[in-house]
């Protein structure tokens, strides 16, 4: 009985699970049967994708640019959001002051320390080189053309340090004339005028003493000038670029040195200007030059437009004048002084080139003649030394080892024994002999005659030396 009812048990049990699961299975056979035709649902109502392909060319060009259009005006959205916060911030910021109409780098100062100083030379000379190669190829104002010209002009500005009014700002000019020589040595003209002051002054009764601060190479110099009878002072950083066809040289006016503060009575020039020597032929150089000065400084500041018009020699202005009406005064006198210092300068240049020409043509005269003279020489030497030479065999006399030697070396230059056929100054070991111990008279004369000769020809081959080497 026992059995029995523990076998009935487990079959309830076995039944019980069977319909468990075939109840889950039948669970999740609708649930799949809901998500089908949900589906199903969703098929039927979405486009059938043969449509898209069934679009007409008019259809799709119209799609593509309303989907441009969308994103375009998306972007436009965007950047006005972007733009009125932007308006919104530079509203609250506040205003800073204007700049100065100035490069930073004309306002540099030169240091003390020997190795920063050799460093600010440098610098400073590139800054002028590479303002004045942009400037004469872009901005220069006589462009293509190529005769003489003068461009004088003064900057006037408002006075920033007080309520005076216009006042001047700085003077500037450019210049332009055709030399008739060779670039290179006009440049070395140019240099060694400005090296001893010789250039266009900016004022008219001052007399320039230069003086050499620092010289650093051949084409690097640091010089000072002073305007005497005025007070002004400038130091200028004096360089020289050479390029295969023109020869560019700076000038950069220190404002600002530690070496050589500025005095409490002093006005100190600063600014720059350039000399461009450009090859047109070997015999024709084009010359361009541009000025830059600024207003002179003081130790308080810039200098007042009265300071800069006894700089002009003008008289101090009348208190019914306007500074409008002496400013031109000023620019009067300045425009005359630029005009009359450059007509000097050209003037001065062409003379020194004239000069050199002269000097030139006049060694060259001097060795055609040295040539002349060492050819009738090649004439007399050969009679003269047959007959030395047949009288000392006469004689019996010794021929040294280093006896005649020919006449041609009188051209050549090299100090040798010429026209000298005797042993009386040579013993057999060719050691040089006192010509007085020599007692054959015949000897003695001929040894004597051809010393003379000898001397004579070093001299001669000496100064032909001298003079070629200009040639």
């Amino acid at each position: 009985m026992l059995v029995d009812a523990d076998r009935k048990f487990s079959e309830a049990l076995r039944f019980r699970r069977l319909r468990a699961a075939k109840k889950a299975e039948m669970q999740d056979l609708r649930a799949e049967v809901h998500r089908l035709e949900r589906e199903l649902s969703c098929l039927q109502t979405a486009p059938h994708p043969s449509s898209a392909r069934r679009m007409g060319p008019q259809a799709m060009a119209m799609h593509v640019l309303q989907t441009q259009n969308a994103a375009l005006r998306e972007r436009i959205k965007t950047q006005r959001q972007l733009a009125r916060v932007l308006s919104v911030w530079v509203s609250s910021q506040c205003p800073s002051q204007d700049l100065p109409l100035r490069y930073a780098w004309k306002d540099a100062t030169l240091l003390a320390h020997p190795l920063a100083r050799r460093q600010g030379y440098e610098w400073l000379s590139r800054r002028v080189y590479h303002n004045a190669v942009s400037r004469c190829s872009r901005m220069h104002p006589f462009g293509d053309r190529v005769d003489d010209a003068l461009h004088y002009e003064l900057v006037t500005a408002d006075n920033d340090d007080n309520d005076a009014g216009v006042s001047i700002a700085r003077t500037q000019g450019h210049i332009q004339h055709t030399f008739f020589g060779n670039y290179k040595t006009i440049a070395a003209v140019l240099w060694d005028k400005h090296c001893r002051g010789q250039y266009v002054k900016p004022y008219p009764h001052a007399t320039v003493s230069p003086g050499v601060l620092d010289h650093v190479t051949s084409h690097l110099v640091y010089y000072t000038f002073a305007y005497d009878g005025i007070g002004v002072h400038a130091h200028h950083i004096l360089s020289k670029v050479e390029e295969p066809n023109r020869i560019v040289l700076t000038v950069a006016l220190v404002a600002d040195d530690e070496c050589h503060p500025l005095a409490a009575d002093d006005l100190r020039q600063h600014g720059f200007c350039w000399f461009i020597l450009e090859r047109v032929t070997d015999t024709i150089t084009l010359w361009r030059s541009a000025l830059y000065v600024h207003a002179p400084i003081t130790a308080h500041g810039v200098a007042s437009l009265a300071q800069m018009g006894q700089l002009y020699g003008l008289p101090e202005m009348a208190p019914a004048m306007s500074r409008a009406s002496y400013i031109e005064r000023i620019r009067s006198v300045g425009h005359a002084v630029a005009t009359d210092g450059t007509r000097r300068l050209v003037h001065a240049t062409n003379a020194a080139l004239d000069s050199m020409a002269q000097e030139k043509s006049r060694q060259f005269l001097d060795l055609e003649a040295v040539r002349k003279g060492v050819s009738v020489m090649h004439r007399d030497g050969y009679a003269r030394l047959s007959s030395i030479t047949s009288h000392a065999n006469r004689s019996n006399s010794l021929v040294a080892p280093r006896g005649i030697a020919t006449i041609d070396a009188i051209s050549t230059g090299h100090r040798r024994r010429v026209m000298h056929p005797c042993s009386a100054c040579y013993d057999d070991e060719g050691r040089d002999m006192d010509h007085v111990a020599v007692g054959n008279e015949s000897r003695r004369a001929a040894a004597t005659e051809g010393c003379i000769e000898t001397h004579e020809t070093e001299i001669i081959s000496a100064k032909v030396k001298t003079i070629a080497k200009h040639f």
